[in-house]
């Protein structure tokens, strides 16, 4: 895999986590998971349209979907339907750079996938200034640095290279 490739996904998905981390505060991979299974619960009490009832863009951009969406928990479609308002609201150049950032992760070894998840994950634990750092970090090195970072465990995992 190309290691500006690998790169770019680790900054895009470790700048979303410090999007994430400023509005609130760290918390532990159990505290998160616990989180989600709420939002889940929130979005239980939502009604969540048929496939009928959705407009015609909707129906276009979600037609992945169309097969399965009445037979869907009605809590799914919501949060379906949730993340999809959040994807429009994005700038297209940013909705962009994540579309080639999961081409990329497709692309990935399973042990590269792996790593690049426990990376993550260590950084979404990080306080900001911290996860600043490590971008900074990240950015002052060169492809063969940064490869080397990734192939040991990547940033939050394994120490940075010296640059």
């Amino acid at each position: 895999m190309n290691t500006h490739r690998a790169g770019l996904i680790l900054l895009l998905l470790a700048a979303c986590g410090s999007v994430q981390a400023q509005r609130q505060v760290p918390r532990p991979a159990n505290a998160v998971r616990e989180s989600r299974l709420a939002e889940n619960a929130r979005v239980e009490n939502v009604r969540a349209p048929a496939w009928k009832e959705l407009n015609p863009q909707q129906q276009t951009d979600l037609g992945s979907f169309a097969a399965r969406w009445d037979r869907m928990p009605e809590a799914r479609r919501a949060q379906i339907l949730q993340r999809y308002e959040r994807w429009k609201a994005l700038p297209p150049e940013k909705r962009a750079a994540l579309r080639q950032g999961a081409q990329n992760f497709q692309q990935m070894s399973p042990d590269q996938r792996q790593k690049l998840r426990s990376s993550l994950q260590a950084m979404r634990t990080m306080p900001p200034e911290q996860q600043r750092e490590l971008r900074q970090q990240w950015q002052a090195l060169t492809p063969e640095q940064r490869r080397e970072w990734l192939d040991a465990g990547g940033p939050g995992v394994a120490p940075a290279p010296k640059p």
